[in-house]
Parts: C-alpha cells; sequence; structure tokens
C-alpha cells in the first residue's frame, strides 16, 4: 500500500509541474492539458488496483493456509 501511495504522490508532483510549466513557458492547449490529466489519474488510479487486489489475494492466501 506505501508503494501505491508513493507512485501517486509522484504521479501527482510530475502532473502539476507539467501543468504549471504548460500555462507558463509551454503553449498547450487546455484540452491537452485535460488529457495528460486524466492519464494520469487514470494510470495512478490502475497502479493503485491493482497492487490492492495483489494484497488482497496474498491475504486470502494466507487465510486459507491457515485454516489448513
Amino acid at each position: 500500500m506505501d508503494k501505491a501511495r508513493r507512485n501517486i504522490k509522484i504521479l501527482v508532483l510530475i502532473l502539476v509541474v507539467y501543468l504549471i510549466l504548460s500555462n507558463t513557458v509551454i503553449d498547450t492547449a487546455w484540452w491537452a492539458q485535460l488529457i495528460v490529466a486524466l492519464l494520469g489519474l487514470s494510470a495512478a488510479m490502475q497502479n493503485y488496483r491493482t497492487l490492492r487486489k495483489t494484497e488482497i489475494q496474498k491475504k486470502k492466501e494466507e487465510i486459507t493456509s491457515n485454516r489448513e
């Protein structure tokens, strides 16, 4: 879980820096910024969900092995 949170924080930091640069230095359309932000958020959520599923699967395996 900690790894997912760290990855999400890094991704959010990169997105914020990109959006600040795109507004000040790089002349980028607003829809391009929106697409990048949505792609970043979807990647973060996919990463969080995948790690969460593996943790749940490990806990289920531990429970079944303890029952035996």
